[in-house]
Order: structure tokens, then sequence, then C-alpha cells
């Protein structure tokens, strides 16, 4: 969990990442609480942006105040939030490559800056 790296020497470097998030089962209260935590330590200051996969919520109807947390979050931190990207442990599942430049925009597009395969 992301949030036990904080303030660890294993902790990732944020600036200018697009940060991607997914979580199941998990009730909008930890996920306040931990996002919370975040944005407080200030480790979020310098992200690019935050990719968040449809949480699939402990208890029916959550989502919708899991979707109010991050669009807080995005306000707060002056960057753009795509919530409801494809991938994790919802259907569809489509491959998000790690590691390559890329961006989103805040009406929910990807843009990959640079190919996520190397020509041989």
């Amino acid at each position: 969990m992301l949030t036990a790296l904080l303030g660890t020497p294993y902790e990732p470097d944020f600036r200018g990442a697009l940060l991607f998030l997914e979580d199941v089962r998990e009730p909008s209260y930890r996920i306040d609480r931990m996002v919370t935590q975040w944005v407080q330590s200030g480790r979020l200051r310098k992200i690019g942006g935050i990719v968040v996969a449809n949480f699939t919520s402990a208890k029916h109807g959550e989502e919708e105040e899991i979707r109010r947390v991050f669009a807080s979050v995005g306000t707060r931190l002056s960057v753009p939030v795509w919530y409801g990207f494809p991938a994790g442990h919802t259907r569809p599942n489509y491959p998000l490559p790690f590691g390559v430049r890329a961006r989103i925009d805040g009406r929910g597009q990807l843009f990959l800056l640079e190919s996520p395969v190397t020509a041989t």
C-alpha cells in the first residue's frame, strides 16, 4: 500500500508523475483518509495528475463518494484527475504502461508521449 511507503526510503518520487490508484472493497471513508494523508504530507504537490481506476467499494452506492474524494483532491492540488480508467481489478482491464512519459487532460484523455515498447 502506497500509504505505508510515505516517509520511508522506498517512497516513490512523485514529481511530475501520473499517479495511478485502484483498490477493491475499500470503504469510502478509508479512501478519503488515505488520500487526505497523502495530500497533507505534501508529497503530491508536484504530481502531474491522477489516474484512478473504477474502485469496487465495500458497500453498494459508495462509488460516488469515492469519485467526489478524488475530484476534491484534483481541485486542491490543481491537477487533472481521470476517474474510471479501465484498468486494475475490473473489466475491461486495459494495459497501462508504467515508466513512460505521459499526460492526462481535464477531459479524461491519456496521451503517451513516448512509446511503451522499445524497438530492437
